[in-house]
């Protein structure tokens, strides 16, 4: 295409400049298209979001449906995570006393964190991402966020053993499936 674009701050938004990433949505994205995730996937976000709810039933904002999940297959891309915000009307306070300033519609998550290996990599960037409540990048808010939700995941490491060891077991469980397919 012959477009150029360049990364701009949001407030950019004011002059009508769009959103890099609606613009690339728009021509086909970087996204997998898919509505559904593939089983492996499903499985793995279901383990995602069941660990997140155990550890952060009430840090983060999540009463109303669970933010859905895209794929990006595009191994360029530049971060491995990616949450979709709305501003909320009025923020709340969550247990620890931070602002939540934020609804999260969609998170896109690298397809390359779900695999045997990536769970705790994946984690993290699923926590990030959700950390995205409280503040952008460059937050105070948000950089506190993400050190309080660190530090009540490593206050459970019997449950993160034991999430990790379902992740493994779904890949073990999807590979005898095929096997037994064929």
């Amino acid at each position: 295409t012959d477009v150029k674009f360049r990364i701009v701050k949001n407030t950019f938004c004011l002059l009508d400049y769009p959103f890099l990433e609606d613009e690339c949505d728009k021509h086909g994205g970087f996204v997998d298209p898919r509505m559904e995730l593939k089983e492996i996937e499903e499985k793995c976000t279901d383990i995602l979001e069941e660990l997140t709810d155990i550890v952060f039933s009430d840090f983060f904002d999540l009463e109303s449906d669970w933010p859905r999940i895209y794929i990006i297959n595009n191994n360029s891309a530049s971060y491995d995570g990616m949450a979709f915000v709305t501003k909320k009307i009025e923020p709340i306070e969550n247990c620890k006393g931070l602002k939540i300033k934020y609804t999260i519609s969609r998170i896109h998550m690298k397809e390359k964190l779900f695999n045997l290996d990536a769970f705790g990599e994946a984690l993290s960037v699923y926590i990030h991402e959700l950390c995205h409540m409280f503040g952008g990048d460059s937050s105070s808010n948000f950089s506190r966020a993400l050190t309080i939700a660190m530090e009540m995941l490593f206050a459970r490491p019997d449950l993160l053993d034991e999430m990790r060891n379902r992740w493994t077991e779904a890949f073990k469980n999807v590979v005898e499936k095929v096997d037994d397919e064929r």
